[in-house]
């Protein structure tokens, strides 16, 4: 868990201007969240929609254009470059796609395979259009020719204008949908780790300190007197033993 949190929190794809905002105090919104945090898909599909999203990923989610002009004051200030926004207040209505087309290898519409609210809902239809996330490379590019874009499961694209996207599968891809609540997911599991650590150790160093306790030696002299003990008893059970026998049989001759 420690290791998959340092991992988690080590995945810095933003650019410069990005950073910048999220440290520095000139910049001051209720919440500093990007795209990706308010998103949530099943595991299998992380890989595949974030592909289909590219940078898309790494705009700030900012409550108003107004935010968004705040943070152009702060990157000017320092030459920072640019950064992008989903301004809530502004994003329009978008209405759900029909049904995603009917071939072999279609598992649905990249943006309604997707948790979120309503209106990162709508910003996120606006941002994939038509893109529809398909098992493998074979299925992508038989059903491109309907569609914007087809993302397959291991993150390969082929686009509507004869463009393909295509490789192997590197391990940081698909991680950084919800990745903040993967990372408090982790931080709390850790926390109840090292609390059951912590009791477990207690008890081991109780168990030492009993150990520690025992003086082996002297259970040692103990056993070896009662083992003598035993033995003279054992001897004299076996005299007697014979002494009974011996008084049955002188027994049974008087009765005779």
């Amino acid at each position: 868990r420690q290791a998959s949190l340092e991992f988690l929190q080590s995945l810095s794809e933003q650019s410069d201007s990005a950073n910048f905002l999220i440290d520095t105090n000139e910049w001051n919104v209720r919440e500093k969240k990007m795209l990706s945090d308010c998103l949530t898909v099943d595991d299998y599909l992380g890989v595949a929609v974030e592909s289909a999203l590219g940078n898309a990923v790494g705009y700030f989610v900012v409550d108003s254009v107004e935010d968004a002009v705040a943070a152009r004051k702060a990157l000017r200030s320092k030459e920072k470059g640019k950064a992008s926004f989903v301004c809530r207040a502004s994003v329009p209505t978008a209405s759900a796609p029909g049904a995603a087309p009917a071939a072999d290898g279609v598992i649905g519409w990249a943006a309604e395979l997707i948790l979120c609210d309503d209106v990162i809902r709508n910003a996120v239809r606006h941002i994939l259009g038509r893109t529809v996330i398909v098992r493998d490379l074979d299925a992508a590019l038989a059903v491109v020719s309907s569609v914007d874009c087809a993302v397959t499961l291991d993150g390969e694209i082929a686009y509507a204008g004869g463009v393909v996207r295509t490789g192997s599968v590197n391990k940081s891809e698909g991680v950084r949908l919800g990745k903040q609540q993967r990372i408090e997911q982790l931080q709390d599991e850790l926390v109840t780790v090292r609390t059951k650590i912590d009791e477990m150790e207690q008890r081991l160093q109780g168990l030492k300190d009993e150990r520690s306790s025992i003086n082996v030696h002297a259970l040692s002299d103990e056993l070896r007197v009662r083992e003598a003990a035993t033995a003279v008893h054992e001897k004299a059970i076996n005299e007697l033993t014979v002494r009974l026998e011996a008084l049955q049989t002188r027994s049974e001759q008087l009765h005779a």
